[in-house]
C-alpha cells in the first residue's frame, strides 16, 4: 500500500490520506473479525496486473468476445490447481468465476430453484449465514434448523426435512463454530429427495487438510470465499456436480452476474498455487489451536462460549448473563486495539444491532506468525477489555509490532 500512496503523489491527497489512515490502522490494530485475514503478498501484488480490458464473457472456450486464449487458460489452470487441492472434486465442474461467496450462493438458487421452492438452512441466530436467507426469503419458503445443547442435532434436522420436504438444504454457517457433518446431511437430503449446499467459507482448509469432514460426493454444490482461510482477494468459487453443470452457468451468466472480473481470477489462481505449495494442514492446526487456547482462557475466566468451544477459528462468546451486549463488547475491544464483532446467539434477547453475542476469530493471528504465548497475552486483554479495562491499547500495540 505505500507503493500506492507514493504513485498517487498530490494527484489525489483525499484518497492519498485515507490510505495512510489505513495503513497506521493495520499497524496499531489486531483484526480479530471472525471473516478477516490477510492475503498472501503475491495475490496482493496481482491485483495490478493487465487483466482488466476484455470482458470475456462466457466460459473457456466458449467466450462472446475474441482474445480470450489467455483467459481460457488462466480459468483452466485455476480448475486444475483447486481439483488438486480439494481431493474428491474431481468429477465436479469448477468455476472461480463468481463475485463473492454470497453471489455463489445466488448462483445456486437461479440455477436450481423456483419461487416457492422450499430452503432449509441453519437459523442465522444459530450461526448461519445471512447469504442464505435474506436473498431467499424474498423468492423461496425458507425453514430453519436449529441447535440442541449448543450443536446442529442433525436428528430433529432429520425430522423437519421429512415434514417441510426441501427442495433444497444448505449446509455451512458463519458463526457455528464447530465442525459440520456433511455426510449426514448428504444422506438426509437423498432421503428426502433435497439437493444439498455445502458453503465452505469458513472451512475450506479444515476440508482440504482433512481436519473437517469434505462435502464432495455428499453436496450436489460446494461455494466458498476465498479470503478467509485460504487467503486470497475477496470473492467466490463454486464446485458443482456435473449434472447441474449447464444450468449453473446460465444461472451466472447472464442471470446472476455480468462479465468475469479476470485481475480478481489470476489472483484466485495465484491463491490456490500458494495454497498447492504450502502446508496447508499445518496453517489449518495451528488456527485451530489459537482458537481453542483463547476459548480456554476465556472459560476459565467464568465466560460462556456459544457451543462450549470450537473446532475452527472462531470463538463466540455468550454474553447474555455477564452483564454487557455484544455491541458494548466490540466497542471495548476497539478502544484496546482489537476489531471483533458483535453476534447473535440462539434465543437472543437482544436486536441484532446490539446482540449478546461476540464472535472473535484467529486467522490473523495465524497468517502475521503469532506465538502461543502472545495470543494468551492477547486472551488476557480481550478478557480484561470485556471487564471494562480501557487503557490496553498500548498492550496489543507492542504485540502487533513484533510481527507486523
Amino acid at each position: 500500500m505505500k507503493a500506492l500512496a507514493n504513485f498517487l503523489g498530490d494527484r489525489f491527497p483525499r484518497i492519498k490520506k485515507i490510505i495512510e489512515s489505513e495503513e497506521n490502522s493495520q499497524i496499531e490494530v489486531l483484526n480479530l473479525i471472525g471473516s478477516a485475514n490477510r492475503p498472501f503478498q503475491s495475490v496482493l501484488d496481482s491485483r495490478t496486473l493487465p487483466f482488466h480490458a476484455n470482458p470475456g464473457e462466457g466460459f473457456p472456450g466458449s467466450r462472446y468476445f475474441p482474445g480470450c486464449d489467455n483467459l481460457d487458460e488462466i480459468e483452466n489452470y485455476a480448475e486444475e490447481l483447486a481439483k488438486a487441492l480439494f481431493k474428491g472434486s474431481e468429477k465436479y465442474w469448477f468455476t472461480t468465476q463468481p463475485y463473492s461467496g454470497t453471489q455463489a450462493n445466488q448462483i445456486v438458487y437461479n440455477a436450481v430453484l423456483k419461487p416457492g421452492d422450499t430452503i432449509l438452512c441453519l437459523d442465522l441466530a444459530s450461526g448461519g449465514h445471512v447469504s442464505h436467507w435474506s436473498f431467499t426469503n424474498r423468492y423461496f419458503n425458507v425453514e430453519h434448523y436449529n441447535v440442541k445443547n449448543g450443536r446442529i442435532d442433525y436428528q430433529e434436522l432429520k425430522v423437519l426435512a421429512e415434514e417441510v420436504k426441501p427442495n433444497l438444504i444448505i449446509a455451512g454457517a458463519s458463526s457455528y463454530p464447530r465442525e459440520i457433518d456433511y455426510a449426514i446431511l448428504g444422506n438426509i437430503a437423498k432421503q428426502v429427495n433435497s439437493l444439498l449446499l455445502a458453503d465452505l467459507s469458513h472451512t475450506a482448509s479444515y476440508v482440504i487438510s482433512g481436519l473437517h469432514i469434505s462435502p464432495f460426493s455428499h453436496a450436489h454444490f460446494v461455494t466458498m470465499t476465498t479470503h478467509k482461510t485460504t487467503r486470497g482477494v475477496r470473492g467466490g468459487m463454486m464446485f458443482v456436480a456435473q449434472d447441474f453443470e449447464k444450468q449453473t452457468k446460465r444461472s451466472i451468466f447472464p442471470i446472476s452476474q455480468g462479465a468475469p472480473m479476470f485481475v480478481e481470477i489470476i489472483g484466485k489462481a495465484i491463491m490456490l498455487e500458494e495454497l498447492n505449495n504450502m502446508d496447508v494442514k499445518e496453517y489449518a492446526n495451528k488456527a485451530i489451536h489459537f482458537a481453542k487456547i483463547i476459548a480456554t482462557e476465556l472459560k476459565d475466566a467464568g465466560f460462556k462460549l456459544y457451543t462450549d468451544g470450537t473446532d475452527t477459528h472462531l470463538v463466540v462468546i455468550d454474553l447474555s448473563k455477564s452483564g454487557i451486549s455484544g455491541k458494548e463488547a466490540e466497542e471495548n475491544l476497539q478502544i484496546n486495539g482489537i476489531l471483533a464483532n458483535r453476534n447473535l446467539i440462539p434465543n437472543d434477547p437482544r436486536p441484532a444491532s446490539v446482540t449478546s453475542g461476540l464472535r472473535i476469530g484467529v486467522l490473523m493471528m495465524v497468517t502475521l506468525g503469532f506465538s502461543e504465548n502472545h495470543v494468551r497475552d492477547l486472551a488476557s486483554i480481550i478478557l480484561r477489555s470485556l471487564k471494562g479495562y480501557n487503557n490496553l491499547a498500548n498492550d496489543t500495540k507492542k504485540i502487533l509490532e513484533s510481527y507486523s
